[in-house]
This record gives structure tokens, sequence and C-alpha cells, in this order.
């Protein structure tokens, strides 16, 4: 937590806080209006008819708009913003950063809580390695960044993939008996992870065709199969059925078939630009988990140049099970989805079978001794130091980026927006620069962005204003105000 405090609490600006400027809109919206009137539908409009008719980070395609001109983000099924906004309304809380990140900072803890949990079934009580699990999981740099100051159903959905894992865990000890209360526990986990994000389908399906094999042996274990195509299934028409109540399902499905289109595996249309395309992705992809894993897949590379045989011996004996469900659906996830996992806060999945990985092979450089206590906690401290640097190396503390720009940027022109605008008109920013959602977030209304005067004028004349407020950047880059009429 206080490693955390120079970035909490402070302008969502960096590495991906664009993602929590979303969610935090999406929730004001709800704040004002009434989650249960507004059906829990992540509408991306604020009230008022100058914000309607705006597309600020939602749909794609244009076609999830309602008949009143608002638009909605539907990239994933909505049970994180269902779950941060119970948390928000139980406990009287006011959606603002804070807020928000003190509750990823709880789902951050649980998640670490589970991790020593899942290494507690196979380490026992007696070693400490769960608790070396414990630190390896909570001290990792994306970690540390993406369970504090991004929260957005990708992030989310990593808490119960966690919980899936220590539910497998303790399910299989039972032979996934369907008296033990842990399989109806797993089953519960797999319905949340599906209701999060798309990586829940991923691990829905390794499961289903894990006791599929299973069931060539054991025919009593087909019914788990059945089962998790049931609860899959279950959550995929309920997440289709609720997003079709805006304009229908032929739309959503379109949004839907765009957003693979961009996030998927594409095709130019040449073999050869395609698959130089498609080797970029994955090198992204693959860039970005080291960036994020660096240390930990340093330590490991280390173990197997000076320990070859006994870090191999030691990887054996990770229970199969284990490693297929921690890797199988995130490796499915990045296979299939390239562009989508190139985004570097999905390496956030690899943190599990990571830290996995390492505890098992921590026998080697950590040994359970009493003449090796001293050293054993050193290089604890050790990799907790490294990892805090790197943390802040990645995420700069302070007012300005590494590149110098200003983290405030974002919210100041926002909250310009907001003191200066009149709400009875549509707000226009005229700009070179791309929206940030941050801004659309500390405005508190939705912005028409214009390229040059004709365009803003165009949009005025479109949907019936005679006036509407112009907001530019001078040549200072300060933030400059006008009304401007239709004619």
């Amino acid at each position: 937590m206080l490693i955390r405090v120079p970035n909490l609490n402070r302008p969502l600006s960096k590495h991906h806080e664009f993602l929590t400027a979303i969610s935090l809109r999406i929730l004001q919206i709800w704040e004002k209006e009434g989650a249960s009137n507004l059906r829990f539908l992540p509408r991306m409009n604020y009230e008022g008819k100058a914000n309607k008719q705006i597309n600020n980070h939602a749909s794609t395609t244009e076609s999830m708009k309602d008949k009143e001109g608002n638009f909605y983000y539907v990239s994933h099924p909505p049970l994180a913003y269902m779950i941060a906004y119970s948390f928000h309304f139980l406990l009287h809380l006011k959606f603002s950063v804070i807020s928000i990140q003190v509750f990823n900072l709880l789902i951050n803890f649980l998640s670490s809580f589970f991790i020593y949990l899942i290494l507690l079934e196979f380490f026992g009580k007696k070693s400490s390695i769960p608790f070396v699990g414990f630190i390896v999981y909570l001290f990792n740099p994306a970690v540390l960044w993406f369970q504090s100051n991004t929260y957005m159903s990708d992030i989310l959905v990593h808490f119960f993939f966690i919980t899936t894992v220590f539910f497998i865990v303790k399910s299989k000890k039972a032979d996934f008996s369907f008296k033990s209360k842990n399989t109806f526990l797993l089953y519960l986990s797999i319905f949340m992870m599906c209701s999060c994000s798309w990586l829940g389908y991923f691990m829905g399906g390794v499961m289903a065709f894990y006791f599929l094999y299973k069931a060539k042996k054991q025919r009593s274990q087909f019914i788990h199969f059945i089962v998790i195509c049931i609860i899959c299934s279950f959550a995929l028409y309920l997440t289709v059925f609720h997003y079709s109540q805006i304009a229908g399902f032929e739309n959503y499905l379109e949004q839907m078939k765009n957003r693979y289109t961009e996030r998927g595996i594409q095709s130019t249309g040449n073999l050869l630009l395609s698959i130089t395309a498609l080797f970029k992705k994955y090198l992204i992809i693959v860039v970005n988990t080291f960036i994020n894993h660096g240390i930990v897949l340093s330590i490991l590379a280390f173990a197997l140049f000076r320990y070859r045989e006994n870090t191999i011996n030691s990887l054996r004996r990770i229970p199969k099970h284990l490693l297929l469900f921690t890797s199988l659906p995130i490796l499915l996830l990045n296979l299939i989805l390239p562009d989508y996992c190139g985004h570097d806060f999905t390496s956030l999945y690899f943190s599990v079978v990571f830290t996995i990985l390492l505890c098992s092979v921590s026998g080697l450089l950590l040994i359970d001794s009493e003449k090796l206590k001293l050293k054993y906690f050193s290089l604890i401290g050790l990799y907790m130091l490294i990892s805090t640097l790197w943390y802040y190396g990645e995420n700069l503390p302070g007012p300005y980026s590494i590149k110098g720009k200003p983290y405030a940027v974002g919210m100041n022109l926002g909250k310009f927006i907001k003191e200066r605008s009149n709400n009875e008109l549509p707000v226009i920013l005229i700009s070179n620069e791309i929206l940030a959602p941050e801004t659309v977030f500390y405005a508190e209304r939705n912005i028409f962005e214009a390229r040059d005067k004709e365009e803003a004028l165009r949009f005025l004349q479109v949907n019936h204003y005679a006036e509407g407020n112009l907001f530019t950047i001078n040549e200072e880059n300060k933030p400059m105000h006008l009304i401007v009429k239709e004619n």
C-alpha cells in the first residue's frame, strides 16, 4: 500500500488509466440516474439533451445506440461495473478516483491471499513457500500497477481467474464430487469469470475439454463437461440478452463482429503481409510480458542456468492440472486475440503461473533451513526492492511522465470544460489530438471531436442546434472557450 501511495488519487492519465476513466464514467452515470433505472446497461452518455448523439469511446460501429442518442460500451459483460457499483452503494461512497483505487486494492489483497491458499495446498502449513508466493505475487510490477490504478472488466476477471484455479485445486482432491462445496464454488467462479470478461470462456473451454478427456477413462466426469458447457452458455445468453435491449440483437452482433475483426487475427488479403502483421502482434505480447514480468523470468532463467537438472526436476513436480489451467487459457487468449493482448494489462494474467513456477524452484534458492533463514529473507527483501524500483521505473511518480508531459493535462482540460460550458448546449473540442477518456470523465460532459470549425458547425446543423460550446487549444497549449453559432 505504501509503495503505491505516490501513484494514488492523482490525475488519471498514464499506463492504461483510461480504463479507469471509462469505468468511472459508467458508474458516475449510474450513480446520478440510478443503475436499476438504466437496467445496469453501461451507458457512456451523460444526462441532458446536449450530451446525446456524441460517441465518446463507446460503439465502434455507431450501432450500439438507443433511441435517445445514448451510446453504450459493450466490449465486455457488465459484471465488473455491477460489483464496483454494489461496493460503493453498500458503503455509501461517492464514485471517485481514490474510491475505485481502494476497491481495486481490496481485490488485490484477496487475489494475493488466494495465491497463498493455492500454494498452501501443495507445500503445506510448515513450509514458508506459500508466504514467498504471496510476496512474489504482491510485488510483481504488473500487479502493483494494474490491480491498483486501472479498473475494468479485464482487471476484475483476473481475480476470478485466481479463485477458479483455487477451487479447481480443492475440487480435484475430492475428484470433483458434487457432494463437495468446492465443486459448486468452482462452477460459480467460472460463471463470474464469464460474466466479467472473455477470458472466462477460454478457461471454460479448457475445463470442458479437460473433463471430456477424463470421461474417456471415468464416465462420471462427463457430467462436469455438460455442466461447464451449460454455465458458459447461460452466461453468454445473459450477456447477449442484456445488451440486445439497447438496439436489438443484430446491432449487438455487428458490434461484436467488428470488435473481433479489430482485436483478433486479421487478414489483409495478402498472405505475407498478414503473417508479418501477426508476427509483430505476437512480438509485442512477448515484449510486454518481459517488461511486466522480467524479474521473475530472470530468476527462473538464472535457476535453469545455475541448477539446470534440479530446476527441471522441480518444475516437473508441479501438478499438470495446475500448469494446464494457469497457462493454457491465457495462451489461447493471446493466440486468438493478439491485438487485444497487445495491451499490456493482459500480461497481468501471466502473474499466476509465473508465481507458481518461481515458488516451485525457490527451494533451490531459498532453502527452508535454520542456517539459511537470513539469506532466505534477504533475497525476498532484495526481490521486493528490485520490484518496487521496476514498478516506479514503469510508472514514474510525480507530476510529469518520463517524456516530460504533465499527467494532469486531461484532468485540467476536463475541469476547464466543466466550469466554462453551458449545460444546455453541446460541447465541441477542436484539437489535433485524440480525445482522452479521462478528459470526458473530468468534464462530466460528452464532447464532440472536431478537426476544424467547419466540422463543428456541421455537427450543430445535423443535430439542430443554433449554437454550442466551442473549446480550442491555443498555441501555448492552453484551452480557450467561446460560443459558436450555427449560422
